[in-house]
């Protein structure tokens, strides 16, 4: 079963560095073990809390991305896309992953991040979709559909052939939920599906 992770992010309507953007764990955030909810809960009042080597890291992977965002309900579908990525993988800095590549493509298939969880090679498929203020969230992570998980662990295996220091990987799925007018909600789903369903 997988563990769900979700943070809300206050977004702001206007042209600015999305460095500058707050982060705040919502209440219904799910930490890995007591330790982390108490750090979550000292540190910083609640901001997401990336450090300034996990900031630089952010704009090394997202260079064009992450200087100035344009307002949500201007974006088109794909840029709307982007952005949930660069949410996606601040949000897993913040949670201690290591980021090892983004939208690593092979055999005619991408994932969107290949990350690091301790020792575990975690590919992660990021959804993210945009609604009006008032509106209700989406289900974003609806979309990782059979066909989807299949294309996902055959590029595990393209991946495993080309890192063979690699034994297991594992799948998650990132689902944004993005609000025009400010605020959108993350929930990560560790182990979202497995190998052999």
């Amino acid at each position: 079963m997988a563990e769900l992770d979700e943070l809300t992010y206050e977004a702001v309507e206007d042209e600015e560095s999305f460095l500058d953007q707050e982060w705040a764990p919502s209440e219904a955030a799910h930490a890995r073990d007591e330790d982390a909810a108490c750090e979550d809960d000292c540190e910083g009042e609640g901001e997401l809390g990336l450090t300034q080597p996990q900031l630089e890291e952010l704009a090394r992977l997202y260079p064009e991305r992450v200087r100035v965002r344009r307002p949500l309900a201007d974006m088109t579908t794909k840029e709307v896309g982007c952005e949930g990525e660069v949410m996606a993988a601040a949000f897993l800095l913040s949670n201690d992953f290591e980021i090892l590549d983004t939208n690593w493509r092979c055999g005619g298939r991408e994932a969107d991040i290949v990350a690091l969880d301790g020792d575990e090679v975690v590919l992660v498929e990021v959804k993210t979709r945009r609604r009006p203020a008032g509106g209700r969230d989406e289900i974003p992570e609806l979309a990782v559909d059979h066909r989807k998980q299949e294309g996902y662990r055959a590029l595990a295996l393209l991946y495993m052939a080309f890192h063979s220091e690699v034994r297991h990987i594992r799948f998650d799925v990132i689902a944004i939920n993005l609000v025009v007018g400010g605020g959108s909600r993350i929930r990560h789903l560790v182990g979202a599906f497995v190998w052999d369903e």
